[in-house]
């Protein structure tokens, strides 16, 4: 983690597990434990789309005139495939 939030996640258990019953500590912890998995996973998940969604959007409009249809499919498809694309010798295109 950076920016100074590594202690975070462990603050945030030590809060749940201290305000839980003692007989509900194990089931405090998996619920914070997922929570906090699913956060991470969802977060992940909007900034790729979003990124994406950028990429698309800026790629379309910066794609010089007489590029190849198949190429700028290829660009506009994602960075990777413009990348694999780009890699390749212009036989090969």
């Amino acid at each position: 983690m950076s920016l100074g939030l590594g202690p975070t996640p462990a603050l945030g258990t030590a809060i749940v597990l201290a305000t839980a019953p003692a007989e509900k500590a194990g089931e405090a912890s998996a619920v914070q434990e997922t929570g906090a998995e699913l956060g991470t996973a969802m977060g992940i998940a909007i900034l790729g789309a979003a990124g994406t969604a950028v990429y698309r959007a800026e790629v379309t409009d910066t794609l010089p005139a007489n590029t190849p249809a198949e190429t700028a499919n290829a660009a506009q498809d994602s960075i990777g495939s413009a990348s694999h694309r780009g890699r390749r010798t212009p036989s090969e295109r």
